[in-house]
C-alpha cells in the first residue's frame, strides 16, 4: 500500500540529486580556484579556448595591475589574483565580464 508514494519519492529525491549535480557541474565549469586549474592539470575540460591570442586579438578588456607572481583564480565571475605596489602586498577581485576592478585590499609590509 505505501510502496508507490515511496517509489514516487525515491524518483523526485534521485531526480532533485541529478539536477543539483548537474547545476554543481555547470557552476564549476566557471571555477579555476588555484594554480593550473580545478584538478592542477591544466585542463579547461570542453570549454573552446582561441587559437590566437594577443595585444589585439581576441581580447575582452585590459586593465593595468600591479607586478606579481600569484596563479589567477576564477570563481563565477569574478577573478581573484594578487600583486606587489612598492613593498605591500594587494589583493585585487575584478569582474570578469568587464575587467572592473570590485574591491581591492592591501597588506602593509612591515
Amino acid at each position: 500500500m505505501h510502496r508507490i508514494p515511496i517509489a514516487i519519492l525515491g524518483v523526485c529525491l534521485l531526480s532533485s540529486v541529478a539536477l543539483s549535480a548537474e547545476n554543481v557541474t555547470k557552476a564549476a565549469d566557471a571555477r579555476w580556484p588555484q594554480f593550473r586549474g580545478p584538478s592542477g592539470l591544466a585542463d579547461a575540460g570542453n570549454q573552446e579556448i582561441p587559437s590566437e591570442f594577443g595585444p589585439d586579438k581576441n581580447l575582452l578588456w585590459r586593465i593595468d595591475l600591479p607586478a606579481g607572481h600569484s596563479s589567477p583564480c576564477i570563481w563565477g565571475n569574478h577573478l581573484f589574483l594578487t600583486g606587489y605596489r612598492d613593498r605591500d602586498l594587494v589583493m585585487l577581485a575584478i569582474d570578469r565580464r568587464d575587467g572592473s576592478v570590485l574591491w581591492q585590499r592591501t597588506v602593509q609590509s612591515e
